[in-house]
C-alpha cells in the first residue's frame, strides 16, 4: 500500500511539473505570436518577483478604485484608458490587476491593440495572471470552453487570493459566476456588445 501512495505522490509531482511546463510553452507561443502580427514584441522576462517592492492592494488605489468605477459605469473606453496608465506607471499586484481589466475593457470595446499590449504584461508576471492572459486569448476567439480551462488552470497552480481577484473582475461584468468559478459569455446587454 506504501508503494503505491508513493507511485501515486510521484505521478501527482511528475504531472504538476509537465503541466507548469505546458503552460510555459503556451505563453511562450502567444509571446512569439504577438511579436509577429506586430503587437507587443516579445522580451526576456522580468526579474523574480523578490526584486519587485512589495505592491499594495489594488482596492486601496484611488486610481484603481475610479478605474473601476468607470468600468462598473459602463464606460469602458475611458477604463481602458484609466486602467493602462495605471498599469504602466505601477508594480506587483496594482500593474497586473490594471492591464487584466485594461485587457477586459479592449475585450469589451473590440480593441485588439489594447488586449496584445494588456496580455502580454500578464504573460511574463505570474503563474496566475498568465494564465487569465490565456483565458483572455481563448475569450477573444469565442473559444469560452478553453477559457474556462485557462480560469481552472489558475486557480490549481496559481495565488488564491490573486486569482479571485482576477475572477472578481469577470464576475462584475456577468462574465463568470460566483459560486460555481464557471465562466460564460458575456451577455450583450451588459457589455454593449
Amino acid at each position: 500500500m506504501k508503494e503505491i501512495t508513493e507511485q501515486t505522490e510521484k505521478f501527482r509531482a511528475d504531472a504538476e511539473i509537465w503541466l507548469q511546463s505546458e503552460v510555459m510553452i503556451q505563453r511562450d507561443d502567444i509571446l512569439d505570436q504577438i511579436g509577429k502580427e506586430g503587437g507587443v514584441a516579445a522580451s526576456p522576462p522580468p526579474p523574480e518577483p523578490e526584486s519587485e517592492p512589495e505592491s499594495p492592494d489594488p482596492v486601496n488605489v484611488p486610481a484603481f478604485r475610479a478605474a473601476g468605477e468607470l468600468m462598473k459605469g459602463e464606460q469602458f473606453g475611458e477604463a481602458l484608458t484609466a486602467f493602462t496608465d495605471l498599469a504602466k506607471s505601477s508594480t506587483g499586484k496594482v500593474r497586473d490587476q490594471s492591464y487584466w481589466n485594461a485587457l477586459l475593457c479592449g475585450l469589451i470595446t473590440g480593441n485588439e491593440e489594447a488586449v496584445a499590449s494588456a496580455s502580454a504584461p500578464l504573460l511574463r508576471s505570474t503563474p496566475t495572471s498568465a494564465c487569465y492572459s490565456m483565458a483572455a486569448k481563448a475569450i477573444q476567439r469565442n473559444e469560452w470552453g478553453d477559457a474556462q480551462v485557462w480560469v481552472t488552470q489558475a486557480s490549481r497552480s496559481g495565488d488564491a487570493t490573486e486569482s479571485h481577484t482576477f475572477q472578481m473582475a469577470m464576475e462584475s461584468l456577468g462574465w463568470a459566476d460566483a459560486g460555481s468559478r464557471l465562466i460564460a459569455p458575456p451577455n450583450p446587454e451588459k457589455t454593449g456588445g
